[in-house]
């Protein structure tokens, strides 16, 4: 099933529990830090789509992924059938740990990738040191836009 587009509001809106719970489910979280990192102040500008695309390759993802931690719900029934979220603290961990978890994780890599390789890029650094790094590649990121829509 494709989703529709989304307009501006509707990606605010994704914030709520409950609405469009299909897109909440595929663009949630991760659409939330993107929006609260970029605050769509370079949407439509096509000049800024190559460091953007590099600034999220680089440094947004690998951190979302490998260091920034989320809870994870156990979604209980109650007698009257509907669903209680608990978030505990147990299940609190990194998207890469929750893969980990999973049985024989192996199996849903691509061929050419070892879970060893994935070990290694989430160890390379601390998570302190990713948060760093993803600050300053982005302070980085919103100067040279603002230099070039200056010179322009």
């Amino acid at each position: 099933m494709t989703a529709p587009p989304l307009t501006l509001k509707e990606m605010c809106a994704l914030k709520r529990a409950r609405r469009r719970p299909f897109m909440r489910l595929i663009l949630g979280r991760t659409l939330l830090a993107l929006a609260a990192l970029l605050a769509f102040a370079f949407a439509g500008s096509a000049r800024a789509a190559e460091p953007v695309n590099a600034f999220l390759r680089e440094h947004l993802w690998p951190y979302l992924n490998y260091h920034r931690p989320c809870f994870f719900p156990v979604i209980e029934i109650d007698d009257k059938g509907r669903q209680r979220k608990r978030y505990l603290y147990e299940n609190l961990m990194t998207p890469y740990e929750k893969f980990k978890s999973l049985h024989e994780p192996e199996q849903y890599l691509k061929p050419d990738v070892r879970l060893q390789d994935l070990e290694h890029l989430a160890n390379r650094m601390s998570d302190s040191e990713a948060a760093r790094r993803l600050g300053h590649a982005q302070d980085q990121l919103f100067r040279s836009l603002n230099r070039r829509s200056k010179v322009a």
